[in-house]
């Protein structure tokens, strides 16, 4: 029995001041025998035993000496986790106060540390970063790193850089696709919860609500099942009922240093199916309920569909015989988003392919960087991020007769003009946010891009995380639909966004030749 699960079952108490009941058929056995001391991702729902897991876990590794680094999203988190919880589960156990009281003299911010056998816990909220500061730990738990500020998250392992130890976990109730827990659970090595059923039909079951609770329409699987009645899990391959609580074992689906679960209220919790199933339903007419019945209920990340620029979108457009060119002699456009690294991309129109070429993308910290490139490549226009880097866009304007400056729209009638502004006598466009982000989307849902092989892997996989970061919301205060990064970069995705502008006005000027004053594109 591991030091955390002997801790669990005979010292903790929760702060109903309850006792832990943890046997080898349960989900939690493995968490506490198995992956308390070893770089742990957990993926889950909510109300699954979080926090009893995260406590016993870290006061284990307190009871080897190790200390501990916590971050929760925000500061006031902090302060819940540390009155609502810990301090309870603590004044419940004569053990842990013991363990509290092995320095009495030294006085302690309790908002901030605990000490527990002589060995700091120190607790922070990931929107503070001053106190990722002055503190060194041997293991690090970032909680609910979904709702976690994602600039700061780094910085937690840095703290454990002294350490020969380096312990990290996350936790979190998932959000999008490809963000926070869900991004980091692809480098995990992905384990899934199994119920025993080989018995019955020589099939265990893995928990999944569409193939074993309920239809897409929310119909229960269970033909016994009448309105008032508790539907059942039902085996997709005999037909039978499954105990959802039953014992089971975690299986991996990927090799990988990092021990990843995906805990989901089907077999975790307390809540009944018929309630899930409920969730279900009242999602299938409001967006905003149906993500928590993933988020929530299952443990699953959700992006609705055509929210986001995916993986699969992106694949979609590889062209496997197609490789980036060392120089191009055809005339090229250019979109270039800058910043602390000018990101730019790079495109030329293949009529025989009927496609756009991705002819480079890349980023460069010198403007010197971007003549070489653009001379390069024979780009003949290009558009520019306005802001915020004034004189770098002032400096590319003046050298190229050609590069346009472009800024989102922010007056009144920001929600409603979706035509693109272009003042030609001082090359500068005014455009509609949110419907230059679309363009994006259906550019590459479209498949009008031809990407090199191997794209998925370029630059160090940042072209596709950026491509990836925006989510299309809704955002209902403003009563609008937004496109929404969080703080994730997705500088090749805007790069995009300034090279359909550059396309458009190449169009607009072959077709027209130019012109003076104001037009609309």
């Amino acid at each position: 029995m591991s030091a955390a699960l002997a801790l669990a079952v005979t010292e903790h108490r929760n702060e109903k001041n309850q006792k832990l009941i943890i046997t080898p058929d349960d989900f939690y056995y493995e968490l506490y025998q198995e992956a308390w001391d070893l770089d742990t991702l957990i993926m889950a729902c909510t109300q699954w035993g979080k926090t009893e897991w995260a406590i016993v876990t870290m006061l284990a590794l307190a009871e080897f000496g190790l200390a501990h680094f916590y971050v929760l999203p925000t500061e006031n988190d902090r302060n819940k986790f540390l009155s609502g919880k810990l301090e309870k589960c603590i004044s419940f156990s004569p053990y842990y106060q013991d363990r509290m009281r092995d320095l009495p003299d030294l006085e302690v911010d309790n908002k901030s540390m605990k000490i527990y056998g002589g060995v700091n816990l120190t607790f922070v909220g990931s929107n503070a970063p001053s106190g990722f500061t002055m503190v060194t730990a041997d293991a690090a738990t970032i909680d609910e790193e979904d709702q976690c500020e994602p600039a700061n998250v780094p910085m937690a392992e840095e703290r454990l850089s002294f350490s020969d130890y380096r312990i990290r976990r996350w936790i979190s109730n998932p959000t999008h696709n490809g963000k926070g827990i869900s991004k980091r659970w692809r480098k995990s090595d992905q384990r899934n919860w199994n119920i025993h059923h080989r018995d019955v039909c020589g099939h265990d079951l893995k928990p999944d609500f569409f193939k074993h609770v309920a239809d897409i329409t929310g119909k229960p699987y269970d033909k016994d099942w009448r309105p008032g009645l508790e539907p059942r899990l039902i085996c997709d391959k005999c037909g039978r009922p499954v105990d959802r609580k039953g014992p089971g074992f975690w299986e991996k689906t990927a090799d990988s240093d990092i021990r990843g679960y995906q805990v989901s209220k089907i077999f975790a919790g307390k809540v009944s199916l018929m309630e899930i199933i409920d969730r279900y339903k009242e999602g299938l007419q409001d967006d905003v309920a149906l993500q928590r019945f993933y988020n929530g209920d299952l443990g699953l990340p959700y992006t609705a569909a055509g929210t986001q620029i995916t993986k699969e979108i992106l694949d979609a457009n590889i062209d496997p015989n197609y490789r980036f060119p060392q120089t191009h002699r055809g005339q090229c456009l250019i979109g270039i988003d800058p910043g602390s690294r000018i990101h730019f991309s790079i495109w030329y129109q293949n009529f025989d392919k009927e496609k756009w070429d991705l002819v480079f993308a890349g980023w460069t910290t010198r403007k010197e960087g971007l003549f070489e490139v653009i001379a390069r490549y024979n780009v003949c226009i290009g558009a520019i991020d306005a802001g915020p880097e004034l004189q770098l866009v002032r400096d590319l304007k003046e050298k190229y007769p050609w590069m346009y400056s472009v800024t989102y729209n922010s007056g009144p009638t920001a929600r409603t003009e979706t035509k693109e502004r272009v003042n030609v006598n001082d090359r500068t466009m005014v455009v509609n946010r949110t419907f230059e982000m679309d363009e994006v989307k259906s550019f590459f849902a479209k498949k009008h891009a031809r990407l090199p092989m191997n794209i998925e892997s370029h630059d160090s996989g940042d072209f596709y995380n950026h491509m990836q970061a925006p989510v299309r919301t809704y955002d209902e205060k403003g009563d609008r639909y937004t496109w929404n990064e969080g703080t994730d970069a997705d500088h090749y995705f805007h790069t995009c966004v300034y090279f359909n502008q550059a396309r458009k006005l190449w169009v607009y000027m072959r077709n027209t030749g130019g012109s003076e004053g104001e037009v609309r594109l």
